[in-house]
């Protein structure tokens, strides 16, 4: 007599379920270990390049102010103090001075050189060992990650002005030949040719009062509009005299505080050129206003050329005075 025997199916279904679901945890596990390996790797090499960043940032406006006032600030040091108020894989971030190397920039060719007669850019190097987690276990315990930024100052390549002023390109013949920021131009009665400086509507083709204080203070009777950016090359609206009503309102606002300074675009002009056509922006310049008059004799404004940092705008301009540090790769 044969004996006919029944298998338990159902738990033979329950042990493959228990054995599945068991090799899909420890998997979930691996990936979920593999997963916060990459995730502080990846984290740690944000730090890394943030202290990168920061040491080519602030070694290059060392550089810029040295060059401003003459000084011999070490850009190395500033940058490794800088970079040592930032955290890097749970403790201080420290840089090595070997790392801040000192440069020259070439805007046209994007390319880093280090050394040169006239520095104008830090090249930095961040280092960090991340300890792994998954990696250890096959002899990798830890990792190394290098990020690299440079940093380097120029002349502005763009600005909004809001100023109607524009001066010629030839009262900066000094200070293209020395490069010191004594030597920028001081102008006592802007503007007039003499001063070779006039008034620009930018890209507004009629010169009246009303376009030329479009872009000035409302507070003090500007039109109060937002001046449009200009860039290198392109060609703005210049015209030449005195146009009382908006010396007057370049006055009230002075007087009033609200025009201390003024970034202007350098033009193209001959000296003792005439300022009545369209003339092509080839910089730009802040000018600290000393006074303005706008009645009797010698009317006009006095102004002073200024080296300026804190300008905003694009880079790889020519050098008037007004700079701007950015980051370039």
């Amino acid at each position: 007599m044969t004996k006919i025997t029944h298998r338990n199916r159902r738990g033979e279904r329950g042990a493959a379920i228990f054995g599945f679901l068991a090799i899909a945890l420890l998997a979930f596990m691996g990936l979920a270990v593999v997963a916060i390996d990459f995730g502080h790797l990846g984290f740690s090499a944000n730090e890394v390049q943030v202290v990168a960043d920061t040491a080519a940032t602030a070694g290059a406006r060392v550089l810029l102010d040295n060059r401003n006032a003459m000084t011999a600030v070490n850009p190395v040091g500033v940058a490794q103090t800088v970079v040592g108020r930032n955290q890097l894989d749970g403790g201080a971030a420290t840089i090595a001075a070997a790392d801040v190397q000192v440069g020259t920039y070439n805007f046209q060719t994007n390319t880093f050189t280090v050394g040169g007669v006239t520095p104008n850019a830090v090249r930095a190097t961040g280092r960090a060992t991340v300890d792994n987690m998954v990696a250890g276990f096959f002899g990798a315990e830890t990792s190394d990650v290098t990020r690299q930024a440079i940093a380097a100052y120029s002349g502005n390549a763009s600005a909004a002005p809001p100023c109607p002023l524009a001066v010629g390109t030839c009262n900066f013949n000094a200070y293209k030949t020395s490069g010191a920021c004594s030597q920028l131009p001081k102008l006592t009665q802007s503007p007039a040719t003499t001063d070779n400086s006039g008034w620009t509507s930018l890209f507004e083709s009629g010169a009246n009062a009303m376009t030329f204080t479009k872009y000035l203070p409302a507070a003090c009777g500007g039109g109060g509009e937002a001046a449009p950016s200009v860039r290198i090359g392109q060609s703005i609206a210049v015209s030449n005299g005195q146009v009382n009503s908006a010396l007057k309102t370049m006055e009230d606002c002075f007087k009033a505080g609200l025009l201390p300074e003024c970034t202007v675009p350098i033009v193209n002009v001959a000296c003792n050129g005439q300022f009545n056509q369209n003339s092509t922006v080839v910089g730009f310049a802040t000018f600290k206003i000393k006074s303005i008059k706008s009645t009797g004799n010698n009317k006009g404004i006095a102004m002073d050329g200024i080296c300026e940092s804190d300008e905003p705008g694009a880079r790889g301009g020519s050098d008037y005075g007004t700079q701007t540090v950015s980051m370039v790769r």
